[in-house]
């Protein structure tokens, strides 16, 4: 049989190695990890969504997950390219939207109508972002739909895009196939539309904007905050936007 010894002298430089551990939370029903690469504490809270513990929205998420070979910040930026949405998507006309940022967080509302059998019905889109991955997208309008968007680098040109979406009960019951369904079914088939775009398109550091091409330039520069190599003068400046 063989014996095994019990290490008496341990090298200096093995008492000082520590496992790198993440500091998480767990909040809107799902964990959240924070990543560093100097191993800095969190420099914000997670956001809560009062959606996740209301009692007249759904109790469970409906769950997706997309691999794409693209930078974060280009598939972030989606979000502000208004245009995009009519000629990439369809949606039946120019989204009129207003964006707005605080701190790290950026806030956006957007008319979003819907074609129906019946006509057309308004509706409109409140976006939050707390950070780069952490995003909520509430659908109002014909079935209210929220969409927590949690979008995780892993490499410089890989991110994993996790969606989980909650539907509002109608007569105390959650929606069940229908307008519902067809509204989920809707988000991922343009998700399934961007993947291409993102996963071919060149980053352009001056890019030729045109007067409806969206506020790309003030996303990125809230964006540009996120980095580990920008000085705090500069996040400052970049923060006090107008």
């Amino acid at each position: 049989m063989e014996k095994y010894h019990t290490q008496k002298n341990i090298p200096p430089k093995a008492k000082e190695t520590q496992i790198f551990k993440y500091p998480t939370v767990e909040r809107n029903n799902l964990i959240y990890a924070w990543y560093h690469p100097n191993g800095e504490e969190p420099h914000y809270e997670v956001e809560t969504y009062e959606e996740i513990t209301d009692p007249e929205w759904g109790d469970e998420f409906q769950k997706f997950e997309y691999h794409v070979d693209c930078h974060i910040q280009d598939m972030a930026e989606n979000a502000v390219d208004a245009a995009h949405f009519k000629y990439v998507h369809g949606v039946v006309s120019y989204p009129e939207f207003e964006v707005r940022y605080e701190d790290q967080k950026r806030f956006f509302v957007q008319a979003a109508n819907m074609e129906t059998p019946r006509g057309v019905v308004e509706g409109r889109i409140i976006g939050r972002s707390n950070g780069p991955g952490d995003n909520a997208t509430k659908f109002e309008g014909i079935c209210d739909t929220l969409l927590l968007g949690s979008t995780t680098p892993i490499e410089d040109e890989k991110c994993v895009i996790r969606f989980s979406f909650l539907q509002k009960k109608v007569d105390g019951k959650v929606p069940e196939g229908g307008v519902g369904a067809a509204i989920i079914a809707d988000i991922n088939k343009q998700v399934k539309e961007d993947i291409p775009i993102w996963e071919n398109k060149k980053f352009a550091l001056k890019p030729v904007l045109c007067d409806m091409d969206g506020p790309i330039a003030k996303f990125r520069r809230q964006y540009a905050t996120f980095y580990v190599d920008y000085d705090e003068a500069q996040r400052i400046a970049a923060l006090n936007l107008k």
